[in-house]
């Protein structure tokens, strides 16, 4: 007769597989055999949590702590479904409680810094997003994570609130590309003119298996927005396929439109996270994917390309002027560039280094650039790209011709 133990070996190897609700049905079965069995309890907690439904895995969590009161995944679970559902001051409590187990964990201070921030209490959310940084021993993981806790608590509350812990970050981490770059973006450095590589690296290698569905909870537009451009301007003169170079092509967003305009393997893209590269890969519309710096892809095809699109890469770049000009020595004659940047209305400045770590350019310095590297606009759409923070990012779209 199988046992208990039995079922959940079977249940966790289907957990293992991915098959979350087959592995359900073994869980619940040892639990029917041997009630209040806490590993049972522990599993249907942790499998409905990865299934969303946090109630169940609420319950279980509670049937666990009646066998283990200081179970720490128990509380850890509780923690971070309370928070899902938005019940912050019962997220706080658990996830207290998981502290006082394990006073280690990095992730529970993190936990707690999203509840905490959720529930308004800025100043605690910084400093336990601190203690998660300081416990990790700098960990990346941890320092993207405390980035976004500056930048969106600034837009919460005030960019003034958070520089005094931007500027200890700094003090004690400069070494770490990631804190050197976006530190200094929260403190609002001008001498920068450009994303450090290894800082874009890192945090779109990070969020890759998440990237899409996080744009898409933004209302992302700018791939929806370059499909109708294209349509729009080859609908009465497509003819010829073309050699195209999706700049930055992240995970492909763009990638499953450009295809039908693209030679046979002649849809190119670069970017570079690895990470990125290997969803967009398994979408299987390029011809070749290189995980490269834009910049010295482009300085190796010269009047290669027909097309170039780049959809919100210039983002990462402050000044504009190598990338104009390699744009123009890549393109053949007549050749297509589109491209999206977000708008500078902040200040006078060309561009200047957002506290979000993007840059902004003027839309002046945009058509200033296109003239001196002989590009004819060909459409100009000023329109909201995506929301953060609760408001629209307000950008401009450009499609231009290599003369």
């Amino acid at each position: 007769m199988t046992d208990a133990a039995d079922l959940i070996d079977e249940g966790n190897q289907l957990f293992l597989e991915g098959k979350l609700d087959a592995s359900l049905s073994f869980y619940k079965k040892a639990l029917a055999i041997a009630p209040g069995y806490l590993t049972a309890n522990l599993n249907l907690a942790n499998t409905y949590f990865e299934l969303k439904n946090y109630e169940s895995c609420i319950l279980h969590c509670l049937s666990a702590l009646q066998t283990d009161s200081n179970n720490l995944m128990a509380l850890t679970l509780l923690g971070s479904a309370h928070l899902e559902k938005g019940s912050y001051k019962e997220s706080i409590e658990y996830l207290n409680q998981a502290l006082a187990v394990d006073s280690q964990s990095f992730w529970l201070q993190n936990y707690l810094s999203q509840a905490y921030q959720k529930s308004g209490d800025f100043k605690r959310a910084l400093e336990a997003g601190w203690q998660a940084v300081e416990l990790s021993n700098g960990e990346d993981s941890q320092h993207i994570n405390f980035s976004y806790l500056l930048y969106e608590i600034s837009l919460e509350k005030s960019l003034s609130f958070v520089k005094k812990y931007a500027q200890n970050w700094l003090q004690n981490y400069a070494s770490n590309p990631i804190v050197n770059y976006m530190a200094n973006a929260v403190l609002g450095n001008e001498k920068i003119s450009k994303a450090d590589s290894l800082y874009v690296e890192n945090i779109f290698d990070v969020f890759a298996a998440d990237f899409e569905t996080v744009l898409c909870g933004l209302n992302y537009r700018v791939p929806q927005i370059f499909e109708q451009i294209l349509e729009d301007y080859f609908k009465d003169s497509f003819s010829q396929k073309l050699r195209i170079l999706d700049a930055g092509c992240g995970t492909g967003f763009c990638g499953l439109f450009l295809q039908k305009y693209a030679l046979p393997g002649e849809l190119y893209g670069v970017d570079l996270s690895a990470k990125m590269l290997e969803i967009a890969a398994a979408k299987n519309c390029y011809g070749s994917l290189q995980k490269e710096d834009l910049l010295d892809t482009l300085e190796c095809q010269k009047k290669y390309f027909d097309l170039i699109t780049a959809a919100d890469v210039l983002t990462y770049f402050g000044s504009l002027e190598n990338a104009f000009a390699k744009f123009a020595d890549s393109l053949k004659p007549n050749g297509l560039i589109l491209f999206s940047v977000s708008l500078n209305n902040a200040n006078k400045n060309d561009y200047f280094l957002h506290c979000s770590g993007r840059f902004l350019h003027r839309e002046k310095y945009l058509d200033s650039l296109l003239e001196k590297y002989h590009f004819s606009v060909l459409k100009k759409l000023k329109t909201n790209l995506r929301e953060e923070g609760g408001k629209s990012v307000v950008g401009l779209v450009f499609l231009a011709q290599r003369q």
